[in-house]
């Protein structure tokens, strides 16, 4: 019963974090006015580190710390990464939308 629920809550959260990915994305493309190839560029990097981040959390010889590392490590890149898929302009937009939201 118990390795249900757990089963149920991880594929849910699994699902939320897609859901989230994919609001998230349509929200750069329209804010930053992204170009259908951008779109599946920043959606194949999303995807590959949803990938990386649940292998990384299924491992069970990493501690809870070096995980949450690893994840930190992995979200920078992803960050990085796709401000190499944006144009100068954008790049600037972005910075400008992350300071106001602060």
């Amino acid at each position: 019963k118990q390795k249900e629920k757990i089963a149920k809550h991880t594929k849910q959260a699994h699902e939320n974090s897609q859901v989230q990915a994919a609001a998230k994305l349509e929200r750069m493309k329209i804010k930053l006015d992204l170009s259908n190839d951008q779109v599946v560029k920043i959606k194949s990097l999303q995807d590959k580190t949803r990938e990386k981040i649940i292998a990384l959390k299924n491992n069970e010889t990493l501690a809870s710390l070096e995980k949450r590392e690893q994840v930190k490590q992995l979200i920078q890149a992803i960050k990085e990464t796709v401000k190499s898929v944006l144009t100068e302009e954008q790049k600037t937009k972005l910075e400008s939308l992350k300071t106001t939201k602060k």
